[in-house]
């Protein structure tokens, strides 16, 4: 039995522009540079290099964000993994893995929390939470029913790497 829909999924990239309106007829949305997306965004995938802002709801099955991605309203995803700075008002993610810095604004709900780097939230629900921590970091309110928490000691400081520069 055939899908009615095509198995190659319809892309569009953006480099830069702001409060774009992004067309329905696309499933992947690709920013490379600096794009700003006024309207609600409903698709398969998004991937960021660079800066990405979203000033509406965001619905996504998967979220990938190397760079700064800020998304300013609710953001429901089943995947969402980030390699830079990633700040979220508002999140249900099935899955979230994250190296860098993740700040949540208000309230973060997931099955599967995992970051390595430094964190901010307000509030985050985790049925599991694994934290490894190289820098300040700050969460208000963790609510979670399996908890892993520690110091990551492969991150270097900045003073650190000063030091390696003089050998």
């Amino acid at each position: 039995m055939k899908s009615a829909r095509s198995a190659k999924l319809r892309s569009i990239t953006y480099t830069s522009g702001s409060n774009l309106e992004l067309p329905e007829e696309y499933d992947v949305l690709k920013i490379r540079g600096s794009v700003s997306i006024l309207s609600a965004v409903h698709l398969n995938r998004i991937s960021t290099h660079g800066y990405g802002l979203f000033r509406s709801q965001v619905t996504v099955e998967e979220l990938h964000s190397s760079g700064a991605c800020v998304l300013e309203d609710c953001c429901q995803a089943k995947q969402l993994l980030n390699n830079g700075s990633l700040k979220l008002d508002t999140g249900h993610i099935t899955s979230v893995v994250s190296s860098g810095n993740l700040t949540i604004k208000y309230l973060l709900k997931t099955e599967d929390l995992s970051a390595i780097g430094m964190i901010h939230g307000k509030e985050i629900h985790a049925k599991q939470c694994l934290l490894k921590l190289s820098s300040e970091s700050k969460i208000e309110r963790l609510v979670t029913e399996k908890a892993q928490i520690s110091k990551d000691k492969k991150s270097l400081s900045l003073l650190k790497k000063d030091s390696f520069a003089n050998i």
